[in-house]
């Protein structure tokens, strides 16, 4: 049975990380903050939209924790990848996601912001269209690359 994820879900919202920053990067100013939560945002964006769970797993850490709103826990990546081909077997998602606020500490920081998502049974069937906020907790890689370390969503609906 698949379970019906609500995007962070993701964004992620996702959003997570992987993806902008590198080791010469100054990560205390606001810009570079700025652009790590937009570059995350369409990174996830550009995973799920292409359905590629692998593409979306990458942007967690090994140990990453995505607790996606209405759902269980997803401990690991290898249990938050099951989750995503899950979902993406049963459905075409087009996602889009707003980073409203990034902030860097160090090697860590967050990410919070918006989705909104439309889920497209592959079987037929209505299309499930969903909104909601996420929040993720980021962790700066040894090669400069930033990944979630633990995400939450919440959807807008009851």
């Amino acid at each position: 049975m698949v379970r019906k994820y609500r995007a962070t879900w993701i964004v992620l919202v996702a959003l997570i990380g992987g993806c902008m920053s590198g080791p010469g990067r100054d990560s205390s100013t606001a810009e570079s903050a700025t652009d790590v939560g937009n570059s995350m945002v369409r990174a996830l964006e550009a995973a799920f939209n292409a359905g590629e769970a692998e593409a979306v797993a990458a942007l967690f850490t090994d140990d990453a924790v995505l607790m996606a709103s209405q759902q269980p826990d997803e401990v690991g990546r290898a249990a938050i990848l099951k989750a995503y081909a899950d979902q993406f077997a049963a459905y075409t998602i087009q996602l889009h996601g707003v980073a409203v606020e990034t902030k860097l500490f160090g090697d860590y920081g967050f990410s919070r912001g918006t989705y909104e998502v439309t889920l497209m049974p592959k079987g037929g069937g209505d299309r499930i269209v969903d909104g909601g906020r996420f929040f993720t907790l980021l962790q700066r890689q040894p090669d400069g690359t930033w990944k979630s370390i633990r995400e939450m969503s919440n959807s807008d609906k009851p």
